[in-house]
């Protein structure tokens, strides 16, 4: 059985070596190696074809070349040009170990999981291990539900996703205008309402944590923690309505269902809630003396502090009495639970 493995990559020169030749280091065959390169303005190009040009594996590789930034958009673009019957997803900053796609595909055919996951071992910058992602989980079954009520499950990191292509054809296409961020919530919802979503506890990518994470790069994080968490609610609120029309087509197709319709319900009471915060945010950030604004890609990525990896919100060092004082405001408008 023919498996696409699909490498997403832009401007990884950094890391992309390594992230090819793990690529092409999978133990599984058949396999298409499937390198979708969004429009790389660095040596990214470069080092592919470098190490492309020098495997004699057996593996087949082909190489996309966007002609322009499409984001986000890279996700379905890959998945849509896939010839395997079952796709494994890799990001060009990651690492996957070389058992990865035999693992899953051993796991799909156990399961007829639509979605699969894994857990993951959390590197740094120079690839030097931080800790396993979810140190204590078990194999397990990831609900609709769940995901309609959390909107991100932790067992469904982005980094970790494999898919069979109906995920991508039996809906309505994740194009940029639809969905700018958040595929690692819509994809797992898509896959629990077909035939389910499976996670597999054992570490099979090494996700590596740095400035220039594809996440750090959507909201200004120089700004502060209200900033940046009324961004990801924004964010949060697009993938859940993506949700909403995903399950409206399910409901259409399936004459509507007790099950789907209750599901239904608290996805429309969750979206309330992140609308209502959503709002509650910005008028806070207005009442501050804040004005919302927009500011160009280049600008953010020249000024934003990366010092504290992924989840910093670059505020720089903080005395112990500053940290109290920011996760009581955090706690007072709803940013914390």
């Amino acid at each position: 059985m023919l498996v696409t493995f699909s490498l997403l990559c832009h401007n990884h020169q950094r890391f992309i070596r390594e992230a090819v030749r793990s690529a092409l280091a999978q133990d599984y065959e058949p396999l298409e190696i499937l390198i979708s390169d969004d429009h790389s303005t660095d040596a990214t190009l470069d080092i592919i074809q470098e190490e492309i040009g020098s495997y004699t594996g057996p593996h087949s590789i082909r190489l996309i070349k966007h002609g322009r930034d499409v984001g986000w958009e890279n996700w379905s673009r890959a998945a849509g040009a896939a010839r395997g019957e079952f796709v494994v997803g890799a990001h060009g900053d990651d690492i996957s170990c070389p058992q990865r796609t035999r693992c899953l595909v051993e796991t799909w055919r156990a399961t007829g999981a639509s979605l699969l996951s894994s857990n993951a071992e959390i590197i740094g910058a120079e690839s030097r291990p931080v800790r396993v992602l979810n140190p204590k989980s078990e194999d397990q079954w990831v609900s609709a539900a769940e995901i309609a009520k959390l909107g991100f499950h932790p067992c469904m990191h982005g980094a970790t996703l494999a898919w069979h292509p109906e995920l991508f054809r039996s809906f309505q296409p994740l194009d940029g205008l639809r969905l700018g961020a958040a595929y690692d919530h819509v994809l797992p919802f898509r896959g629990a309402l077909l035939k389910g979503s499976h996670y597999v506890a054992q570490p099979l990518v090494r996700w590596r944590v740095h400035g220039m994470n594809l996440g750090n790069q959507q909201s200004d994080r120089t700004r502060g923690a209200l900033v940046q968490m009324e961004t990801e609610c924004a964010y949060d609120l697009g993938a859940r309505l993506c949700m909403l029309d995903d399950l409206d087509d399910r409901i259409k197709r399936d004459d509507g269902t007790s099950k789907l319709e209750h599901l239904r319900e608290t996805l429309i009471a969750e979206i309330l809630t992140l609308a209502r915060s959503f709002t509650f945010r910005r008028n806070e950030l207005i009442a501050m003396g804040s004005r919302p604004t927009w500011i160009s890609k280049a600008e953010m990525e020249g000024r934003v502090d990366y010092s504290k990896g992924y989840y910093g919100f670059g505020l720089g060092p903080m005395s112990a009495t500053l940290r109290r004082m920011l996760a009581k405001i955090a706690k007072r408008f709803g940013m914390m639970s």
